[in-house]
């Protein structure tokens, strides 16, 4: 086994940054630099607790567990149909690393929130008890210490990591609530003494028969752990381990050609829709020509990004938030307000194309998109005289965008070359029917409005080409401003080799 310092550190970053938007170049980690790895975990427990569906790994928030016996000697209680909250907001407290021991050791903090079944008969604390029914555990503040070795295993001829349980404790920093409903049958005679001194003593019930449970979100997660380990073998994970870690390789899909433009493209096409993922979830290296591939790999990276990505200030693109729109024309006064635009994650990426000679690149996309918004219209829409005040809700199926963008490299705040994007131009058509409505036409006078809602429910496409343009190059500048704080927090030497 390799040395256990170097192994620890690159599986508990790949632990928390496999598939994730928070890797390694807003915190390049040095071996041993725990307080690095401890923010780069922490921006990443969110990202984790949804879920890796690429990897197979089911989510652990909701957590769902069928049945866990959290008998005592004095007590039988099972518990069913277990729905655990709150994990993705867990805070990472520290984590810490025994050479000697090969374990890894992580402290995490937060609130958690039990619903589900349970079926008891016995003593719990000091008190006869017996009941069956629904119950509710509110943890405020739980503490988790949770132990981990970590070993090498070989599935299919190859190497993978694999964490196994090694110990865990817990403790509560704040009053816990528990209830357990139906008790003694409903009997509230015999149930009163019960219940309240199961309300003034939750942590006391926590401690005395939590332990059963608390291992068994333990192991559920260990499982996604290592069903996520176990679908890459270690040598496909292209880990680069030089002075400082880097675990997002994206240089491992460039092509090595000639001539410091072609690479310079080659890593820009990459990196524009891969940074910040882990190299070996993509086996193709893709050429500047190879469009099938670039494509596949935009795709791929789309709702990722769009997810938006803490760890580099990157606010998330779907839902996309726009303050003001002006949407007027010579005809029309039309104002936006607090718009919200949501489908870009389920974007199609139809063509990527490069010109090399005059540094650019084109895009083309075929999204279906929602905007909601509150609207203020005065004017001529269509040959419409129309006005209002209200909410506005638009629906754009196959909504076609082709975007020309520039690209150009320049010194950064820390000295280092980075990327940056610059609109270029776009076009825009509509390959099916959009919905278009104005609530409040007229100031809701319905004698008014009806001829206009007649003719925008028809009209949605031609009422888009009309009064769109500005919502769109909006929506755009919006996309390529997150480029540029993305590429703003990350030099280009540290995207490739």
């Amino acid at each position: 086994m390799r040395g256990i310092h170097v192994v620890s550190v690159l599986a508990v970053n790949f632990l928390f940054f496999i598939n994730t938007e928070a890797a390694s170049f807003s915190s390049i980690c040095k071996i041993g630099d725990s307080a690095c790895i401890k923010k780069v975990a922490q921006d990443f427990v969110p990202i984790f607790a949804a879920g890796v569906p690429e990897w197979g790994v089911e989510p652990c928030d909701p957590l769902h567990i069928k049945r866990i016996d959290a008998s005592t000697p004095s007590l039988k209680l099972i518990t069913k149909d277990l729905v655990i909250t709150g994990l993705k907001n867990m805070v990472v407290k520290s984590i810490k690393f025994d050479e000697a021991a090969k374990t890894v050791g992580i402290k995490l903090q937060g609130n958690v929130q039990v619903e589900g079944q349970y079926d008891m008969k016995g003593n719990l604390l000091f008190l006869p008890i017996e009941g069956k029914g629904p119950l509710h555990a509110t943890l405020r503040k739980l503490g988790l210490n949770i132990k981990a070795t970590i070993k090498e295993q070989v599935k299919d001829g190859k190497t993978h990591w694999v964490f196994e349980f090694k110990d865990s404790s817990y403790d509560l920093k704040e009053k816990s609530d528990v209830v357990f409903e139906n008790l003694f049958n409903e009997n509230e005679s015999l149930a009163a003494a019960a219940k309240q001194t199961i309300a003034e003593n939750g942590n006391e019930i926590v401690l005395e028969v939590g332990p059963p449970v608390i291992r068994g979100v333990i192991d559920n997660i260990l499982v996604r752990v290592n069903e996520m380990f176990l679908a890459k073998p270690i040598d496909e994970l292209r880990i680069k381990l030089q002075n400082v870690l880097i675990l997002a390789l994206v240089s491992s899909m460039i092509v090595h050609a000639p001539g410091k433009t072609k690479m310079w493209a080659t890593s820009l096409v990459v990196s524009l829709f891969l940074v910040n993922v882990n190299a070996g979830y993509f086996s193709a290296k893709c050429k500047l020509t190879d469009s099938d591939c670039l494509v596949k790999s935009a795709e791929e990276f789309i709702p990722k990004f769009t997810n938006g990505i803490p760890a580099l200030g990157l606010q998330p693109s779907d839902p996309l938030f726009i303050k003001r729109i002006d949407s007027s024309n010579n005809l029309l006064k039309l104002i936006l307000t607090d718009v919200n635009i949501t489908g870009f994650k389920n974007t199609i990426v139809k063509r990527i194309r490069f010109d090399e000679s005059k540094s650019t690149m084109l895009l083309k996309l075929l999204i279906t998109s929602y905007l909601e918004s509150q609207y203020e219209m005065s004017g001529n829409l269509l040959f419409l005289p129309l006005q209002g005040k209200g909410p506005l809700h638009v629906k754009l199926r196959k909504l076609e965008i082709n975007l020309l963008v520039n690209y150009k490299e320049v010194a950064g705040e820390d000295g280092k070359p980075h990327w940056t994007f610059t609109y270029k131009s776009h076009t825009f058509f509509l390959k099916d029917r959009s919905d278009v409505e104005f609530e409040n036409l007229f100031n809701g006078n319905e004698l008014l409005a009806k001829t206009a809602k007649e003719v925008i429910a028809q009209s949605g496409n031609e009422i888009v080409q009309e009064v769109g343009p500005p919502v769109i190059k909006a929506t755009i500048d919006a996309i390529i401003s997150r480029f540029n704080d993305l590429f703003k927090g990350i030099p280009i030497d540290e995207t490739h080799a």
